[in-house]
């Protein structure tokens, strides 16, 4: 069986997904940092935010599916994105 995680990052969003070239990061709280993780777990982008918005490039990426840690507060929310 599988568990429903209660994400934590309540005010937080994020748009377009699927990506192409830039995603668009808000939240509520301030975001200390987004890391971007392939489906093998390597890093393939980090970015230090310190802002409740942030535009991100992400055009440099290679196309797939990728793990996006964001952690706001001191809380850590993980999202699916897709990278067209």
């Amino acid at each position: 069986m599988l568990k429903t995680i209660e994400n934590p990052l309540v005010d937080f969003s994020f748009y377009p997904n699927p990506v192409k070239d830039v995603i668009s990061l808000k939240s509520g709280s301030n975001i200390e940092s987004v890391v971007f993780y392939n489906t093998l777990g390597q890093k393939s982008l980090s970015s230090k935010v310190n802002s409740v918005s942030k535009e991100i490039n992400v055009s440099n990426l290679a196309p797939g599916l990728y793990i996006m840690k964001v952690n706001v507060n001191g809380k850590t929310g993980t999202y699916k994105v897709i990278k067209k």
